[in-house]
């Protein structure tokens, strides 16, 4: 769980690299701060595009 200081995608991106993408995961839920369109594409372009890992993005 991390949660991130600012809404930006680069901090989210990094949080993902950090502490669940070398991982053995099955599913990946990321909360989001805001319903911005930029945050929520550059997550599931790495999500979908650079991993096998299943994922659920929630905007809170």
């Amino acid at each position: 769980r991390d949660e991130s200081q600012n809404d930006r995608p680069e901090t989210y991106l990094k949080a993902l690299e950090q502490n669940c993408l070398n991982q053995q995961y099955n599913l990946i839920l990321c909360v989001l701060n805001n319903n911005r369109k930029d945050c929520y594409d550059a997550l599931k372009k790495i999500l979908c595009m650079n991993t096998v890992i299943l994922s659920q993005l929630i905007i809170k």
